[in-house]
């Protein structure tokens, strides 16, 4: 996938919102990531863990995307007015 000019690997800690800044700087037609604690017992066993490893990232994540809102209907670097979500 390195040599498909289409496809761009950021490695970064979704934890760290500092290395979401400037994410939105390209345009990008898809955003996937899985980072995430998978493990489902940990919300109920220690939900301060999970809050800090699943819900802060994908917040911190969310928050670098919505740079990429162009107010009129396009989302995540499309601005064709049409919502992608």
């Amino acid at each position: 996938m390195a040599r498909e000019p289409r496809f761009a690997f950021i490695k970064g800690d979704l934890s760290n919102p500092s290395d979401t800044e400037g994410l939105m700087e390209e345009s990008y037609g898809l955003v996937f990531h899985l980072a995430a604690n998978p493990e489902v017992r940990i919300s109920l066993t220690n939900p301060d863990v999970h809050f800090q490893q699943n819900i802060v990232p994908n917040y911190n994540l969310l928050e670098a995307l919505e740079d990429g809102w162009d107010g009129d209907g396009g989302f995540y670097g499309w601005g064709d007015g049409q919502s992608k979500v």
